[in-house]
């Protein structure tokens, strides 16, 4: 109970890392999905043949190992393909009938409880549907009936195998109850010593017609030690929930905008020289009059000039520097069929090709962001995955053209960011895509080239 303890503990406080806020405080969150499992276990396990002088047959354990399990997924790593993720399961107790040779003895094996920690690869086939491969370390306890003598009990850790398939039920973005089925299978033999076995399993059992025993105390280990489990099937429910967002990657931080550069006084505190500025005539001033013509032969006297009242000079500022330009350049707009990411649409390369034959030279690739779409049918994780192996579509089609646009600049978005309504099949068309945008105040979109939609039955 006290190794249950510990797991339990150790998955909550892995739950409570893994849920953090909620998902509407930060709907641009990490991918983390998690899941709890619960099943029901048939094991099988190892049999041993006994060889004396008195003697010779197989003990065998009798039917299915039958137990409940539980198991707790926690996936950070997402892939084009499905994600990568790090599982914590226990099985519990359940007792194993032993048979010597077609007699069956007066003792049992008891399967004392299986821990084990592995990491499983997920791979989506359909919108609801996926399979697994995984590796895991298993720690079985294993426990022989006391009847004669001392008990025999024995512990190890073994590599074992994983494969699961299951079904997903859509019911959200958040909550996606499953059901599946799994099997297991161990990599490794446990050795035993067979005289050691025999002589263990005639003390533990009490069986008279096994014939005499010289030795009085049962080893520590061998009998126990010689009916590890082998294989495993299990049939599994639970439910996959978590937060959601851009796959493995944070949002791209928003550009600050520029703020005008203003001129500091030097440092001994003098005025900086203004400006050379033309005023032109100054207002009030008072216009000079023309003079009177005078009388022939007589020099006329000068009059003078009225002076123009001066007022103030009004103070010209320095105009703060001009912002950068912005160019404008067009984006790109593919689509894809239901569930697919490596589109054949010959129109795809041929909108690239033209549009890096126009801005190849013009925009820096670290500028520009490629984000994949889904349609909304089907769980939110495996499209999430989808969209972003669409996005890394148009990326490489990109790159083919010399426009290496940055793996961080390549995102996923599922479902979340629709441009027509996903109730009609032309929307849902519209809605899957990858598209070429800007990241950054130096550019602009002013329009998409657009490829065709594709899918529409």
């Amino acid at each position: 109970m006290t190794r249950f303890s510990l797991l339990l503990a150790a998955c909550t406080a892995t739950l409570g890392l893994a849920a953090g806020p909620p998902a509407q405080d930060n709907p641009r969150s990490s991918f983390r999905p998690i899941e709890l499992q619960i099943g029901a276990s048939f094991m099988g396990y190892d049999s041993q043949d006994t060889s004396w002088e008195w003697g010779k047959a197989t003990v065998s354990p009798k039917g299915l190992g039958l137990a409940p399990s539980f198991r707790l997924m926690f996936e950070p790593i997402a892939l084009p393909f499905g994600g990568l993720g790090f599982t914590a399961s226990y099985r519990m107790t359940n007792d194993v009938p032993l048979q010597y040779g077609d007699v069956a003895t007066n003792s049992n094996l008891r399967h004392k409880s299986q821990i084990a920690l592995g990491a499983i690869l997920r791979v989506g086939v359909t919108d609801n549907f996926d399979f697994g491969v995984g590796y895991e370390t298993r720690n079985d306890w294993m426990r022989a009936s006391r009847m004669v003598g001392s008990e025999s009990e024995h512990t190890v850790w073994r590599p074992w195998l994983r494969l699961n398939a299951r079904y997903l039920f859509d019911s959200g973005t958040n909550i996606t109850p499953f059901v599946g089925a799994e099997a297991g299978f161990a990599l490794a033999a446990v050795e035993v010593n067979q005289l050691n076995y025999y002589r263990d399993f005639v003390m533990n059992t009490g069986d008279a017609f096994l014939g005499p025993v010289d030795r009085p105390v049962i080893s520590p280990e061998s009998f126990a030690k010689g009916h590890m489990p082998i294989w495993e099937a299990a049939l599994v429910g639970g439910v996959r929930f978590g937060r959601h967002g851009v796959c493995g990657q944070t949002p791209a931080a928003k550009p600050k905008a520029e703020k005008p550069k203003t001129e500091k006084p030097k440092a001994d505190g003098k005025p900086q020289p203004r400006p050379e500025v033309n005023p032109g005539p100054l207002p009030g001033a008072i216009p000079v009059p023309v003079p009177k013509v005078s009388v022939p032969g007589t020099v006329p006297a000068a009059e003078p000039k009225p002076v123009a009242e001066s007022k103030p000079v009004a103070e010209v500022k320095p105009e703060p520097a001009a912002k950068a330009d912005v160019i404008e350049i067009e984006g790109i707009r593919i689509h894809f069929i239901t569930n697919d990411s490596a589109s054949a649409e010959t129109n795809n390369r041929t909108i690239v090709k033209t549009w890096a034959a126009k801005y190849k030279s013009v925009v820096d690739p670290k500028d520009l962001v490629v984000t994949g779409h889904a349609d909304k049918r089907g769980s939110h994780a495996h499209n999430m995955a989808l969209s972003v192996r669409r996005a890394n579509t148009l990326a490489g089609y990109l790159r083919a053209e010399g426009v290496n646009i940055p793996a961080a600049n390549v995102q996923g978005r599922s479902w979340d960011e629709p441009i027509a309504d996903n109730d009609t099949q032309q929307g849902l068309a519209k809605n899957r895509r990858a598209e070429l945008g800007v990241n950054g105040p130096k550019y602009r979109i002013k329009s998409m080239m657009e490829g065709n939609i594709v899918g529409l039955k």
